[in-house]
């Protein structure tokens, strides 16, 4: 099911003050529909971190993974780097939150290392991965991982509602 950025966060925010939040989200989006924004506001929910943008994320209890080696992939090092942070118990009302950004830029072995930390996370901790390419994201990874497909205009729709505004404009009388 697909859903808008807003709708995300409205269900998400639900889950969240009900303590029924996932202990993985998976994010299915662009800039543009949301993805990021819809990142901040979790991160202002659950640990009342404020930032403009993903990048001007700063807090002890937030790590951000994003593809970084020439190749434009998320290494197995990085995926370890992350585990002592994950470890660390988390002060009272707060949460750990590892949020990986293109998350189809895993490699294998990366994606192996990852799984293995999905499989058995600690309670205090949240994972949020966020991709444009779900088809690439291993399926071991999918299955553990609840996942918010923000609302996508394919070719054909953006065709019809032109197709349908163009006739209005045409078939209206004319002042």
């Amino acid at each position: 099911m697909a859903f808008t950025a807003s709708q995300a966060f409205d269900l998400l925010r639900t889950a969240f003050s009900r303590n029924r939040l996932p202990h993985a989200l998976l994010i299915v989006g662009d800039e543009h529909q949301g993805a990021s924004r819809l990142i901040l506001q979790l991160l202002e929910l659950m640990n009342g971190i404020r930032a403009d943008h993903l990048d001007g994320v700063r807090d002890e209890y937030c790590r951000l993974v994003r593809p970084k080696s020439k190749s434009r992939r998320i290494l197995r090092d990085d995926i370890r780097a992350v585990e002592p942070f994950l470890q660390q118990r988390a002060a009272e009302g707060k949460w750990k939150i590892a949020v990986f950004m293109d998350a189809e830029r895993m490699n294998d072995e990366a994606a192996n290392a990852f799984l293995k930390t999905l499989e058995e996370p600690p309670s205090y901790v949240i994972f949020i991965l966020a991709t444009t390419e779900i088809q690439k994201v291993p399926a071991t990874i999918l299955s553990r991982c609840q996942r918010y497909d923000f609302t996508r205009i394919g070719p054909e729709d953006i065709a019809q509602r032109v197709e349908h505004i163009a006739c209005l404009l045409y078939t209206s009388p004319s002042p």
